[in-house]
């Protein structure tokens, strides 16, 4: 539990500000809103005080629950304040992330990438070792298209189409046997 100095101190850095107010439903679905009026209003014992206008779907389950939460959002959060704020038909249409990098993560990302590809992925060492196993999984995939009876009994009975079914077979084969297979096939 936060000391009375801490909590203090706490609440000197944040004077006003954009904060997001959470519960749970009686499903237990989380619930949040954007509040820009939270404030220490008791150090002994610690109380905020949150306006919600009578009108938030949140404000029933805020008066039933002992639990909430209060997330104060730094400027660099205003993603979160905004998609807190939305109405629920505009939370449901969203398609963007809530969380995600800066502009600087993003660009170290970037960069952390194209070097994985030019020195990892693509590097020349690798190619004819991935030529190869792409040849393996070929000519795996088409002698079980071309021989569906080869599958495992148990393979040949999900109701799925031929070409996922063999894929998921193919895919689940560990290297060395996809390599044996193939060997044992075309050698």
């Amino acid at each position: 539990m936060i000391n009375d100095s801490q909590y203090r101190k706490s609440w000197s850095f944040f004077p006003t500000g954009v904060s997001i107010l959470a519960t749970q439903d009686d499903n237990e679905n989380y619930l949040g809103m954007t509040a820009n009026s939270v404030m220490s209003i008791s150090l002994n014992p610690k109380i905020i005080m949150v306006s919600v206008g009578n009108n938030r779907s949140i404000l029933k389950f805020l008066q039933e629950t002992k639990n909430a939460s209060v997330s104060i959002l730094s400027s660099k959060q205003s993603n979160v304040a905004e998609f807190f704020s939305s109405s629920t038909q505009n939370l449901l249409e969203n398609n963007n992330f809530l969380v995600s990098f800066s502009s600087s993560m993003n660009d170290k990302t970037k960069q952390i990438k194209s070097f994985l590809f030019d020195n990892v992925y693509n590097h020349w060492n690798l190619i004819d070792k991935r030529q190869s196993v792409e040849k393996i999984i070929s000519d795996l995939f088409k002698y079980f298209i071309n021989s569906p009876d080869k599958l495992p009994n148990d393979w040949r009975n999900f109701k799925e189409p031929l070409e996922r079914i063999i894929c998921d077979y193919i895919s689940g084969m560990t290297d060395r046997y996809a390599s044996r297979l193939h060997k044992d096939l075309y050698a």
